[in-house]
C-alpha cells in the first residue's frame, strides 16, 4: 500500500520505467541523459498532436493526467537523485492536490504539471526544463 507522496511518485516512475520500454522499447535508467528519451516517450504517446483540453472526454483528460503523473513521476525522481529534491502536496479544494517538486530547497516546481503542458502546449520539453532548472541551481 502507498502511504505517501514520495512512494507514489516513486511508483509513478517506475511505471514509467515499465511503460517506455513495453510500449516504446527505451529504457529509462534515472540518468540526466535519460530526459531526452522522456521528451521523445512524450512526442511519441502524442503521435504528432497536441491535445486541446476543451476538446478532451473526461476520461481522455483523466488518461492524460495518468500519463502525466506517470512520467512526471519520472522527472522528479531524475530530479531528486541529481540535484536533490522533495516531493510536496498542496490542497486545491476538497477533491484535488497538486504534486510539487522543491529542488533542492530552491526551486519549486510540478514535473507531473510539466508534462501536462508538454502534451497539450507546442515546444515544450523536459530536457530543457531539467537544464534551466540546474543552470538556475547553480548560479545561486
Amino acid at each position: 500500500m502507498i502511504t505517501n507522496i514520495n512512494e507514489s511518485m516513486k511508483g509513478y516512475a517506475d511505471m514509467a520505467v515499465q511503460f517506455a520500454q513495453n510500449f516504446y522499447e527505451t529504457e529509462l535508467d534515472y540518468s540526466e541523459e535519460s530526459l531526452q528519451k522522456v521528451d521523445e516517450v512524450i512526442a511519441a504517446y502524442r503521435s504528432g498532436q497536441i491535445f486541446d483540453p476543451k476538446d478532451l472526454t473526461e476520461e481522455q483528460e483523466q488518461d492524460l493526467w495518468i500519463f502525466s503523473k506517470m512520467i512526471g513521476g519520472y522527472v522528479g525522481e531524475v530530479i531528486i537523485r541529481h540535484l536533490g529534491g522533495t516531493w510536496l502536496t498542496q490542497k486545491l479544494d476538497d477533491l484535488n492536490l497538486t504534486i510539487d517538486l522543491n529542488i533542492a530547497n530552491q526551486l519549486e516546481g510540478s514535473p507531473p504539471e510539466l508534462v501536462f503542458q508538454c502534451l497539450t502546449e507546442p515546444f515544450r520539453c523536459i530536457a530543457t526544463y531539467y537544464a534551466e532548472a540546474k543552470a538556475s541551481l547553480t548560479v545561486h
